[in-house]
């Protein structure tokens, strides 16, 4: 027979390794993007305003080819602090191969000449959480 102590002993070191594991995956989950990204090298190829949008082509390379795009969103700095824009897409969000790839026209409604965008991506790369990743921060300059 167990005793109370010994029981104790054994609820508690399930306990200590389910909470090591659960911190564990939080970390690799916050943390896999920088690591290991989906995609890299992204250059803004041409950038000009069309009225009040901004209107962007470009490439990048796409390092992790079995990663699904689940979304993608678009941020323009304002004052400091990131502002959601609006995209009216020439091209839909799809799923890309593995390699060198290009986007565009992809169509920012509002933006203001000169600030900075970050735009980020959500992948599905295998069952335990989403990969999120920059997939462009800096100020397109207008050619």
């Amino acid at each position: 027979m167990i005793g109370f102590g010994h029981r104790a002993l054994i609820i508690s070191t399930h306990l200590l390794v389910a909470t090591f594991l659960i911190g564990a995956l939080t970390f690799l989950a916050e943390t896999e993007a920088s690591w290991y990204p989906v995609v890299t090298d992204t250059r803004i190829d041409s950038a000009r305003m069309e009225g009040d949008s901004l209107v962007i082509n470009g490439t990048f390379d796409k390092v992790r080819g079995y990663c699904v795009i689940q979304s993608s969103s678009i941020f323009m700095e304002t004052d400091g602090t990131l502002v959601p824009m609006e995209r009216a897409n020439r091209e839909n969000v799809k799923d890309r191969p593995e390699g060198k790839q290009s986007f565009g026209d992809w169509v920012i409604k509002d933006y203001t000449p000169g600030s900075r965008l970050v735009v980020t991506t959500v992948h599905k790369c295998h069952p335990l959480w989403y990969t999120d990743s920059i997939f462009y921060d800096g100020v397109p300059i207008e050619n």
